[in-house]
């Protein structure tokens, strides 16, 4: 074995020949001579973004968003779930190392890899084709995915220059994951995040959004929440933000706030939205 790292090849294994897919040369193999690599990371990534648009189920108050929402091709989405499942941790390593030196956003990021690859871990959970453990350690590798690129793309701004925002949850720890990618999507925009997938929403929590001079206030709801358990927190903040001079704006978001988008708008809610794309540029917008 050579000093450097190599990836052991299985036979009959895709992982073994690069997790290539649909006879699309390999990211992580040699292409023996064809033409570098045909279509770099870069090009295969943003080819994705350009390719698929998805309906969007946002609403918002107030505010027009009309988002493009790029969809993943399957030959990159078959190579990061295959890394994420793989036991070598080497894979996942090389996926890594490639994400943190491309230049495509964290938006397309989560709108065409993680959120996706996270749905798709968690079908795999309901229909028992791949173990507890290897959902677990798949979870896990793809949360520490995104906190490598959260630190990596971090836009250093001014502090004068930082919008202000304040990330909770309802109770349940099943929506962790995309607050995580949420707060680096902010960040990467250049966002004073607080708060986050650990902070669950309390009094003490609401007491600190209203004194912490904040411009919004993200609340995800998990599928598992119930409207009478959301309604008096946002109904709180409202309250306490109108008997202030805060120019605090209220978000909710999660899988089902799709369905119910009316009756959050009617609690108070300044922006409703299940994916991170309008979230951050919705924010953006009712601030400027």
């Amino acid at each position: 074995m050579s000093g450097r790292d190599e990836v052991p090849e299985e036979p009959g294994s895709d992982l073994g020949k690069g997790m290539a897919a649909d006879n699309h040369p390999s990211d992580f193999g040699e292409t023996n001579g064809a033409s570098d690599r045909a279509g770099s990371f870069s090009n295969r990534l943003q080819n994705a973004i350009k390719d698929h648009v998805a309906g969007r189920v946002a609403g918002l108050h107030g505010v027009q968003v009309n988002r493009r929402a790029p969809e993943i091709s399957s030959v990159y989405f078959t190579e990061l779930l295959a890394a994420l499942l793989e036991p070598d941790p080497r894979y996942m390593r090389l996926m890594i190392e490639r994400l943190e030196n491309d230049n495509a956003p964290l938006l397309a990021i989560c709108d065409t890899l993680v959120m996706p690859i996270s749905a798709a871990l968690g079908k795999m959970w309901e229909e028992d084709s791949q173990s507890f453990v290897n959902i677990s350690v798949a979870t896990a590798r793809l949360q520490t995915l995104v906190n490598k690129l959260s630190y990596a793309r971090q836009n250093f701004v001014s502090t004068e220059q930082r919008h202000r925002i304040f990330l909770a949850r309802m109770k349940g720890d099943s929506h962790t994951l995309g607050l995580s990618m949420l707060a680096a999507c902010f960040r990467e925009r250049g966002w004073d995040v607080d708060g986050g997938p650990d902070e669950e929403i309390s009094d003490r929590v609401v007491a600190r959004i209203l004194k912490g001079n904040y411009e919004m206030f993200g609340l995800s709801i998990n599928i598992d929440s119930q409207l009478g358990e959301v309604e008096p927190i946002i109904r709180k903040v409202v309250e306490m933000r109108n008997r202030s001079t805060a120019r605090l704006k209220i978000a909710v978001g999660g899988p089902i706030v799709a369905e119910r988008m009316d009756q959050f708008l009617e609690m108070g809610a300044d922006l409703v939205t299940n994916n991170a794309r309008d979230a951050v540029f919705g924010a953006q917008e009712l601030i400027a």
